[in-house]
């Protein structure tokens, strides 16, 4: 919230407005509508050459569409390999909590300790048996 005191003491951030921040997200930016598309090898390989064959030109005649076409990896943050025109990335936070999830459904075993926390809250709506019941099944 602005602050409209010209008396600095007046405008520090309280509990309250903290508090606030936390349960509404306000700090936590989200890129919408953002879409995230799971494809093969060979999907990929022929999405990226429609990408290079509208190069200059909408990717989907008459919609405003944009892509991004990601490799997942063991960085935090994996691989933009190629985008349209008009493509712009996810908030941080967004795009590794896209990536990790990923990495789960891939049942990769390393999580960065510093993603820890993000990956835990992509999928806490499951219980922990759950997920581990699916990491086990598509292992």
């Amino acid at each position: 919230r602005k602050r409209t005191s010209s008396d600095p003491a007046k405008d520090k951030v309280t509990f309250a407005d903290l508090d606030g921040m936390v349960v509404s997200q306000a700090f936590n930016s989200v890129h919408r509508p953002c879409y995230y598309v799971a494809l093969s090898l060979e999907e990929a390989e022929h999405l990226r050459g429609v990408m290079h064959m509208r190069r200059g030109g909408p990717v989907v005649m008459g919609a405003g569409v944009a892509l991004g076409l990601r490799a997942v990896t063991k960085s935090l943050e994996g691989v933009l390999i190629d985008s349209t025109q008009g493509f712009k990335p996810a908030p941080p936070l967004q795009q590794l909590t896209a990536h990790l999830t990923y990495r789960f459904l891939d049942s990769q075993l390393y999580v960065d300790s510093r993603a820890v926390g993000t990956a835990l809250r992509a999928v806490q709506s499951n219980t922990r048996e759950e997920r581990q019941a699916f990491f086990s099944m598509v292992r």
